[in-house]
């Protein structure tokens, strides 16, 4: 009788348990693989968001910062109104006068280099405004857009009102800056501390004037934009826009509008595209 075969004779070769446990640790291996994989990918799209957001904020806010460091806040200028100057005109106390628009508008004159020289000197100056609106192509996304036209300047010393910004700004190029930016607003620093949201803004105050500029905006990543549409862009940056300003720009969208309760109808990667930013600028005072 012969004799079974040896384990020796057959070392090349694996038994069914020795098999499913080699399958069983290849496929925790693979999940774990797949899973880190995972993990890996929504970190760099975070990153990405956070890149874009920082990037379009960065330059959103230098862009604003720049324009009001060469504003002309003049008392026979308007500045951040709209409509028709008032019949009377606002006495600064240093001989000029402030005319007060009928409402707000995010619209104010800026220096703009080259000066020709001669007897009658002449300058551009530039009637600058920012506003949130749909896109040109009609795709109906929200983008912030500056609007800007160039207003000679034909004396150095004077520069007379040019009309009311309603006119004027129907004339504007508006130039879009990025999409995402679904929140922008303005706030008023006067001289005693007190801060004024742009919509309580009414002109100049001889007494207290503004001195600082803070200005707000709200952007998400392009990541986090692709997953949105139409209507729940504009529902954000409707919910930002009818925020009351409590203790600054910033605050009060984090405290009062982006809780958690406001992102469970979104995308839940929403909270890592949707930032807020703010940034204080000096001024002249005004």
């Amino acid at each position: 009788m012969r004799a079974p075969p040896s384990r020796a004779s057959g070392a090349n070769s694996f038994t069914l348990v020795e098999v499913l446990v080699a399958i069983s640790i290849l496929s925790f291996m693979l999940l774990v693989m797949t899973h880190l994989t995972g993990m890996a990918q929504q970190l760099w799209g975070d990153q990405q968001n956070r890149i874009d957001n920082f990037t379009k904020a960065r330059s959103m806010l230098d862009l604003i910062a720049g324009d009001l460091q060469r504003g002309i806040f003049r008392g026979d200028l308007p500045v951040f109104g709209s409509g028709a100057p008032a019949a009377t005109p606002t006495a600064t106390g240093d001989g000029s006068y402030y005319f007060t628009g009928t409402s707000f508008t995010n619209a104010f004159y800026t220096r703009r280099a080259g000066v020709s020289e001669g007897t009658n000197s002449v300058r551009d100056v530039s009637l600058v405004s920012y506003v949130l609106n749909s896109d040109k192509q009609g795709t109906d996304k929200i983008v912030l857009q500056r609007s800007d036209l160039a207003v000679p300047w034909s004396s150095p010393a004077d520069i007379s009102f040019q009309g009311d910004f309603t006119t004027l700004l129907q004339k504007a190029t508006a130039r879009e800056m990025a999409p995402g930016v679904v929140g922008f607003r303005l706030a008023f620093r006067r001289a005693d501390g007190s801060l004024i949201d742009q919509s309580l803004y009414t002109g100049y105050n001889s007494a207290n004037p503004v001195v600082t500029v803070d200005v707000g905006v709200a952007v998400i990543g392009n990541r986090s934009l692709a997953l949105l549409t139409t209507q729940q862009i504009q529902s954000i940056q409707a919910a930002l826009a009818a925020a009351t300003l409590s203790n600054g720009i910033k605050a009060t969208w984090d405290q009062q509008v982006l809780t958690t309760a406001f992102y469970s109808p979104y995308p839940k990667n929403l909270g890592n595209g949707l930032k807020t930013f703010e940034r204080w600028v000096a001024c002249p005072p005004f």
